[in-house]
């Protein structure tokens, strides 16, 4: 993932989500809005997580949303870890630590990311 990849523009009305839609992916995700890097792989970690639980692409993403925002995602020492302290991401600089150290509830963490196409 990458920052705005839901938006589109003249040239692309979903921005890189549509061209995947349009060159034959079921369905794609992209996120609004500029992401926080460590916190978004983390979140994509999760995700692929949920999927691989056979859960389908939508009820992985609310899953992982609902994770985020309740705060069973968080930050111990340079790592991000999940409810059950699975690593999600490791090896955060101090300016990620310094910047996730609140923590991943607030909707710019989770809300961004958007599911286009088919959701299972």
């Amino acid at each position: 993932s990458a920052c705005r990849t839901a938006l589109g523009d003249a040239q692309s009305e979903l921005g890189l989500v549509g061209l995947a839609l349009r060159t034959g992916s079921r369905s794609a995700l992209g996120s609004l809005w500029f992401v926080d890097d460590a916190a978004t792989a983390a979140f994509f970690v999760a995700y692929y997580r949920q999927l691989a639980l056979g859960l389908p692409k939508d009820e992985a993403l609310r899953t992982t949303r609902l994770a985020l925002r309740q705060g069973a995602i968080q930050l111990k020492g340079d790592r991000l870890i999940d409810a059950d302290a699975k690593t999600l991401v490791s090896g955060l600089s101090a300016g990620d630590q310094l910047r996730l150290a609140k923590g991943l509830r607030h909707p710019y963490f989770w809300a961004g990311i958007v599911l286009s196409g088919s959701p299972w």
